[in-house]
């Protein structure tokens, strides 16, 4: 038990953190640490991925948060292109939560299939961009790239517990031409929006799991939202201060660390 809170206590500073520095929520952490502490709960199968997805979805909103004030206070927030993204993300992330992620279909193992699938063409949008020494200079992009942007990451969010943002940051980098610092601080407000209508369902999901409230289980994560407090600010003075390169090679380092992951789940 103690290793457990220690473990979720550490992921809420890394994830917490990276969700400052790289716009992600954080959410690229917490899958990998919440299906090692709620399999020894002893989840019904059937419901491990939707706990998972919800919890995770649930960290990414409180880090998010914090994240966003930090950015308010620094004058880095893009409002109108943030709600151009937000607002298909909200529809389409909790039509396929609703319909499809939080019901028994939505197995463990099909949740890891995703997730490897998902960071192995992420990593593979970059391996081209370095391979063909690619620069990002920032234009004006059409408002429909921000809305088809907008769904997809709101279908990844609820498949994969991410946040969505590791799909919008490439999308807005390397198909709206968006610098990283830009692409972050738009990634940050989405995950905002999208994670508090998610965390709402969750909340308010009709399930049966001993000491939790719908699908999240607030003792578990408690923890982890200690160390999200601590690191996420934090994370977004650093980047604020940080060279995009490194924010970008951060967030490459991280998708190949959960692709790994994953892959090694789904063999064992």
């Amino acid at each position: 038990m103690m290793l457990e809170i220690i473990l979720l206590f550490l992921a809420g500073i890394v994830g917490g953190f990276i969700a400052g520095f790289m716009g992600v929520g954080g959410g690229i952490i917490y899958i990998m640490v919440l299906p090692y502490v709620f399999e020894n709960e002893n989840i019904d199968q059937n419901l491990l991925a939707a706990a998972i997805v919800a919890n995770s979805i649930f960290g990414i909103f409180v880090s998010s948060f914090f994240s966003v004030l930090t950015h308010v206070k620094l004058k880095t927030i893009y409002i109108k292109e943030t709600l151009l993204i937000s607002v298909p993300a909200v529809i389409s992330s909790l039509t396929l939560l609703i319909t499809y992620v939080n019901t028994p279909h939505y197995s463990y193992q099909y949740f890891n299939v995703f997730i490897i699938i998902l960071m192995s063409l992420i990593l593979m949008i970059y391996f081209i961009k370095f391979s063909q020494n690619q620069t990002i200079k920032n234009v004006k992009p059409l408002s429909i790239k921000y809305i088809v942007s907008g769904f997809i990451s709101g279908g990844v969010s609820s498949l994969g517990g991410l946040g969505g943002a590791i799909t919008l940051i490439p999308l807005l980098q390397h198909w709206q031409k968006t610098n990283i610092k830009k692409a972050k601080s738009m990634s940050l407000g989405m995950i905002l929006i999208m994670t508090s209508a998610m965390t709402l369902i969750n909340l308010f999901e009709n399930v049966e799991l001993p000491g939790y409230q719908g699908l999240i289980n607030f003792r578990t994560m408690l923890p982890m939202v200690i160390g999200i407090l601590i690191a996420s600010p934090f994370g977004v003075q650093v980047a604020h201060k940080s060279r995009g390169r490194y924010i970008e090679l951060t967030f490459i380092i991280f998708t190949v660390i959960v692709l790994i992951d994953k892959i090694y789940i789904l063999i064992s």
